[in-house]
């Protein structure tokens, strides 16, 4: 136990450490691609033939800004990522070659290019907005699971409805069970299992009492058989 003890303040400080690092890498990355963008608008704006500048440039692009994302992601340590993976990198090339075609018509001949430049800052802007807004969420609902799962309220909840999938090559089952709290009012949560549950089954369920809506099941015996019939 006093070895474990002793290994914490080492762990949370090459955590912090490897966070650091990745910070570092996610700035330079993305500057890159940044740059990468800027460089493609402003010689669309300039007239250079877009063969030249547009398909080796772009991947480039686009492989540094999805660099910089997921190092960004993996530097915060949110596990709620796939919005930002998606749209950060699509609202950095936007906004970059936005900026790029602006900047050129600023400073010589307005040019076609130039003149959506404001579409495609504003439209980057928005894909940002979008994927940061569902990224919270989505880190709001797990954080509440998980408290849900640490401290909430147990109660007995019943299986009301199934639907098989298929994961990892093998037959899985979604499970809609259905509580009540103190008061009266029902509410429903879904849950994943390796084996069929019978309908009408009984199973664990915890909650928060300020979140009823964000439950978790508490995964029952594997043997079905095990289980009590509902009434």
């Amino acid at each position: 136990m006093t070895r474990d003890r002793g290994n914490r303040p080492s762990r949370t400080v090459s955590d912090r450490v490897i966070r650091r690092i990745c910070a570092v890498l996610a700035a330079i990355c993305g500057a890159g691609g940044l740059a990468v963008f800027f460089h493609i608008g402003w010689s669309q704006s300039a007239g250079f033939p877009s063969e030249s500048v547009i398909p080796e440039s772009v991947l480039w692009g686009l492989a540094l800004l999805i660099a910089c994302t997921g190092l960004l992601v993996l530097s915060h340590g949110d596990d709620e990522h796939e919005p930002r993976i998606i749209g950060w990198p699509v609202a950095g090339c936007l906004i970059a070659d936005g900026l790029g075609a602006l900047a050129y018509t600023v400073t010589n001949e307005p040019s076609a290019v130039g003149a959506t430049s404001f579409i495609l800052i504003g439209v980057g802007a928005a894909i940002a907005a979008v994927a940061e807004m569902l990224a919270r969420r989505l880190w709001r609902r797990r954080r509440i699971r998980e408290r849900a799962e640490i401290s909430g309220v147990d109660v007995e909840g019943t299986v009301t409805h199934l639907s098989s999938a298929v994961h990892d090559d093998r037959d899985v089952w979604w499970a809609t069970v259905s509580f009540s709290v103190p008061g009266g009012t029902t509410y429903t949560t879904k849950h994943l299992f390796d084996h069929k549950p019978r309908m009408g089954a009984r199973v664990g369920v915890r909650y928060l009492p300020e979140h009823p809506g964000r439950a978790v099941v508490i995964r029952p015996p594997r043997d079905p058989r095990s289980w009590s019939p509902g009434r």
